[in-house]
C-alpha cells in the first residue's frame, strides 16, 4: 500500500486528507484487521479521555479489489469519515464488465446503499465466468441496467435488498449451457424433439433477441417478463429468484417450432382443436439455482402474460399442450414421482 497527503489535529478533530492506492485488497483481510485487537491497549488506570471525531477524506484506488468470491477490476473510491459516519462514493467500480457507481453510508445502526449497476454490448460468456462458477460458452453481447438498494444491518443487507434490473442481448448463439441442456432434455423426453437430439452441442442455439426484466424486492428477483426469441425455440418466462436461499422457482412457455406435425401425428385431435394457432409446452424449473430441475407446468398454471409475451412474438395465437406424450404431469421427466412443493423461491 501507499499512503500519502496531510493530517493534523485541532480541538475540534482529527482532521486528513490522503491519498491510498494498493495493488490488491482484499476485504477479508481488512476484517480481520479491524478485530484485532490493540497492540498497545489503555491501562486500567489511565485517565479516561474524551478524544476528538474524525473529520477527513481518503481517496482510494486499486487495479483489484476483493469481496468475497468476486473481484472488482478496477475500483476508485472517496471515503468520507466524519464521526461515527462513514461515506463511500464508488467512482469507478468495474465487476466483470458490468458498472457498479454508487454509495454506502455506514452510520452506527446500520448501512445504506445505493448501486446503479450498467453494462452495455459486453461479452456475455466473459461475464458469466467472471460472475458464476458454471459453464457457458456462447457468442454474444448483452447489456444491462438496474438500480440496487437496502438499508439495514450489515449482515442483513440481502434479505432487505430493493430496486430494479433489465438484461437484452441480440443476435447471438449459445453452445453450451446447463439449463438449456435441461429444457431441451426435458422435451426429447416429452417427444417434441421426435426422437431427435436438439442439436445444442452440434449446431448451437441461435437467437435474435433475450430479454429479461426483474423487481428486487426483499433480496428477491421477481420476473415479470422473460424472452428468449430463438431460431429453432420461443420461450417466456415468469417467475423468482431467492438471492438467501438461492432457490428459484420459474414458469416457461417453450414453443418448439416445426414439431407441430409430430405432435399432429401422435394426437391427431389437435389438428382441430388448434386450427392456425402455435403450440406451446408448459413448462417449470425450481430448486437451488445451482442444480435446478425441469418438470412439467399443469397448464392451468399458466397466466395469460406468459402467453401474451409469446404472442407478441410469434405474431400468432397460442395453444398450451395439455398432455404430452412421454411425460406425466405428476412425475419429474425422469417418470419418478415427485411431491409438489410450495414456492421454493419465497420458502
Amino acid at each position: 500500500m501507499h499512503l500519502k497527503g496531510k493530517a493534523g489535529i485541532t480541538d475540534a478533530a482529527y482532521t486528513f486528507d490522503l491519498e491510498l492506492t494498493a495493488d490488491h485488497l482484499d476485504a477479508s483481510a481488512l476484517a480481520r484487521i479491524q478485530k484485532e485487537p490493540p497492540r498497545t491497549p489503555e491501562k486500567p488506570d489511565d485517565p479516561t479521555r474524551e478524544k476528538p471525531p474524525i473529520d477527513g477524506i481518503i481517496r482510494f484506488k486499486t487495479p483489484r479489489f476483493t469481496f468475497k468470491e468476486y473481484t472488482w477490476k478496477p475500483l476508485h473510491a472517496d471515503i468520507a469519515i466524519k464521526a461515527d459516519v462513514v461515506n463511500i462514493t464508488a467512482t469507478q467500480a468495474d465487476l466483470c464488465g458490468i458498472t457498479t457507481p454508487g454509495t454506502v453510508r455506514i452510520e452506527p445502526d446500520g448501512v445504506n446503499l445505493s448501486f446503479r449497476p450498467s453494462a452495455e454490448k459486453k461479452n456475455m460468456q466473459a461475464t458469466w465466468e467472471c460472475l458464476q462458477d458454471k459453464p457457458l460458452q456462447a457468442d454474444g453481447f448483452y447489456s444491462l441496467t438496474g438500480t440496487i438498494e437496502a438499508q439495514g444491518p450489515a449482515e442483513d443487507l440481502v434479505p432487505n435488498l430493493m430496486g430494479e434490473i433489465s438484461f437484452s442481448s441480440d443476435n447471438g448463439m449459445i453452445h453450451r449451457s446447463n439449463l438449456l441442456t435441461k429444457i431441451f432434455a426435458f422435451l426429447n423426453i416429452t417427444e417434441v424433439f421426435a426422437g431427435k437430439t436438439s442439436g445444442l452441442r452440434e449446431k448451437g442455439f441461435g437467437y435474435d433477441t433475450i430479454r429479461a426484466h426483474a423487481a428486487i424486492q426483499s433480496g428477491v428477483l421477481n420476473f415479470d417478463e422473460i424472452l428468449v426469441d430463438g431460431h429453432t425455440m420461443k420461450i417466456s418466462g415468469e417467475g423468482k429468484i431467492n438471492l438467501v436461499k438461492e432457490t428459484l422457482d420459474m414458469s416457461l412457455l417453450v414453443a418448439p417450432l416445426k414439431t407441430f406435425d409430430r405432435l399432429v401425428k401422435k394426437m391427431p385431435v389437435l389438428g382441430y382443436i388448434t386450427g392456425g394457432s402455435v403450440l406451446s409446452v408448459p413448462v417449470r424449473i425450481r430448486g437451488s439455482t445451482s442444480n435446478p430441475e425441469v418438470v412439467p407446468l399443469p397448464p392451468a398454471d399458466v397466466g395469460r402474460g406468459l402467453m401474451g409475451i409469446l404472442e407478441r412474438t410469434l405474431k400468432a395465437p397460442l395453444k398450451v399442450v395439455e398432455s404430452l406424450p412421454g411425460v406425466d404431469a405428476q412425475q419429474n421427466p425422469t417418470g419418478n414421482e415427485k411431491e409438489e412443493p410450495s414456492d421454493p423461491a419465497t420458502q
